[in-house]
């Protein structure tokens, strides 16, 4: 997707998100542009409740990755926009895009130890799901090891904002410990003060540390930076999962999340207090700290793999749109601003538009990346005001 496409497809979503704040707004707008513009009728509560009472049914048996009734969910959303006039832009000229993936399930049969370096303490075990949750990203069903951990404060690499936790050090072979979130700040320019950043992200710490050579990450929970208790990684990454089938990305043996008494533990074992660890973490000096613990794991899991589907439709006339507006000098300027010109004409305040198109990066930036979508917002005029 070239970076123009996924500029206005931000924009989009933050259109149609935007559009639960506007109300009887919206409706307002569509008469004012009926005379120049066919008018686009408000939604309809009864429609949309018919939908979800569908796709929410026993019928389709919660939609579960890879079964029957994610199937079915797809045929239906098919169909549906095949009603509202759009075309097929899948595979073979269908609706549906075929994506390759797999399920996995961490089972009980997999063990995590700490091991003093110096053989003058006992190895300790720990729970699986008490103590940390784990995920085998290469998918095999088996992934062992035996490696020592490295404290790497944040993990973080920003060449942005001059932060680098890893100092060049290497970290192949070895598994990286690190706190979620990222260094604090109260200055717009640097980590975008108190708002969170891609790179505090737990699926950046994972992406980083596989990037450095690392083979299993440590990530340190702890509630005021997660922002969630352990019993939200305790439930949500001890069941079964899904992921794209694997391309020649680096990944981890073992992504794993520890609870914070764990974390205080390896200090402990290490000579070494948690606090002071995370206050040193917080400096752009900071640098990694080889502990004198080695992880040993051994991580089993259940693999399943199925073709899941992607439901994709396109209306054609986009093409001729952009070319108008570029003839007539608006060009992808005028699509940004006028986009929320007309959202905050609908009702919505400058505040209201910047929430929702910062909730849109946010989740773009998960999904392709933070150098994608800073080159985006960057190289598009008027797009970084709404961020």
């Amino acid at each position: 997707m070239q970076k123009s496409e996924l500029a206005v497809l931000l924009l989009l979503c933050g259109v149609v998100t935007a559009s639960q704040f506007a109300g009887h707004g919206a409706t307002t707008l569509a008469a004012k542009e009926h005379s120049t513009a066919q008018s686009i009728p408000p939604p309809d509560p009864q429609m949309i409740r018919a939908h979800v009472k569908f796709l929410a049914s026993d019928l389709l048996e919660g939609r579960g990755p890879g079964q029957r009734g994610s199937d079915l969910a797809a045929e239906y959303i098919g169909a549906q926009f095949e009603s509202y006039g759009l075309k097929p832009a899948g595979d073979g000229g269908t609706f549906f895009q075929n994506v390759p993936m797999v399920t996995m399930k961490t089972l009980p049969g997999t063990q995590f130890s700490l091991v003093p370096k110096t053989g003058g303490g006992d190895a300790v075990s720990l729970k699986l799901l008490d103590d940390f949750t784990v995920n085998n990203e290469t998918q095999t069903e088996v992934a062992d090891v035996d490696a020592p951990i490295v404290f790497v404060g944040f993990g973080i690499k920003a060449p942005e904002y001059n932060w680098d936790d890893y100092k060049g050090i290497d970290m192949h072979g070895k598994v990286a410990m690190l706190f979620v979130n990222e260094p604090t700040s109260d200055d717009p320019k640097f980590f975008k003060g108190k708002a969170l950043t891609y790179y505090g992200r737990w699926i950046y710490k994972f992406e980083e540390t596989a990037r450095q050579g690392v083979i299993a990450t440590l990530i340190i929970h702890r509630t005021d930076l997660a922002s969630y208790g352990w019993q939200v990684i305790h439930n949500s990454l001890g069941t079964e999962k899904s992921f794209l089938k694997l391309d020649d990305t680096p990944k981890l043996k073992a992504a794993s999340w520890i609870h914070f008494d764990v974390a205080k533990k390896i200090a402990a074992m290490s000579g070494m207090d948690i606090d002071k660890m995370y206050a040193q973490a917080n400096s752009r000096d900071f640098k990694p700290v080889e502990l004198p613990v080695t992880l040993k794991a051994h991580v089993v899991s259940e693999i399943h793999s199925y073709m899941g589907k992607n439901v994709v439709a396109k209306l054609p006339g986009a093409d001729a749109l952009v070319q108008k507006a570029a003839s007539e000098g608006g060009g992808m300027m005028g699509g940004v601003m006028g986009a929320g010109m007309q959202m905050m004409s609908a009702g919505l305040s400058m505040g209201q538009v910047q929430s929702v198109t910062r909730e849109v990066i946010a989740y773009t930036r998960e999904k392709a990346g933070e150098d994608a979508v800073g080159e985006i917002v960057a190289a598009i005029p008027g797009l970084a005001q709404f961020v």
